[in-house]
């Protein structure tokens, strides 16, 4: 059976990958822009990848750390940034963030959305342990359950999770979670949004397909 937690067809992709983003992701620079003090920042990255946003964070001194699921991707990053080589762990997040806060910054680049509903939230209560109380928690490419792909075949472990996709943009990559607005605010029920956007495309070519995901950025609420 299947684990709930980390899907290891990604450990398999990284290994296989040729080639891999080198640059930050666009939303993740003008997010990290609008609501976080580059000065002195601690940040704390789910599920790094080979690396692709650590050049923004070193440029502005960050003390960075990440928690990557993929063996392979995290020797990547290591060897990409020896500076940061032990603070980048292999870990199930879901299950274990071995780094203590408090952190300025949680970032979430489309790597809890391939966890089932149970798993994101066990692993938000870690981050809301970890953040500082003014502290932000920046997720983006949170799939939308009016994304085509949502009402694929594949059974997931709820209703909001799919897997098995034998076709299109996650084909091989295991668990994929979908949001609507409603299972959104709840899950992220322990931050206060302070940004919040639903983006659609429709692709063309080379097939069509409708894609459909959100933005969240939220601070822990306090009593």
């Amino acid at each position: 059976m299947a684990s709930d937690g980390f899907s290891e067809e990604w450990d398999s992709l990284w290994e296989m990958a040729h080639s891999y983003g080198k640059w930050p992701w666009t939303d993740v620079v003008a997010l990290v822009n609008e609501y976080c003090s580059l000065g002195e920042l601690r940040v704390l990255e789910l599920g790094c990848g080979p690396g692709t946003n650590i050049p923004f964070f070193q440029t502005h001194d960050a003390d960075y750390y990440a928690v990557e699921g993929s063996d392979h991707a995290a020797r990547i990053a290591r060897n990409r940034f020896p500076r940061y080589a032990d603070q980048i762990a292999v870990a199930d997040f879901t299950e274990s963030i071995p780094f203590d806060g408090p952190f300025d910054l949680v970032l979430d680049r489309a790597s809890l959305t391939a966890n089932s509903t149970e798993r994101i939230e066990q692993c938000l209560s870690m981050v809301t342990d970890r953040l500082r109380s003014d502290g932000h928690l920046i997720c983006i490419d949170l799939y939308a359950t009016d994304d085509l792909n949502y009402d694929s075949d594949g059974n997931g472990p709820d209703e909001y999770t799919r897997r098995g996709f034998e076709d299109g943009r996650f084909e091989g990559m295991g668990k994929i979670h979908f949001f609507d607005e409603d299972h959104l605010q709840e899950t992220f029920d322990a931050f206060e949004p302070l940004h919040l956007t639903h983006t659609t495309e429709q692709l063309k070519i080379p097939q069509q397909e409708q894609r459909a995901q959100w933005t969240f950025v939220g601070t822990p609420v306090t009593e």
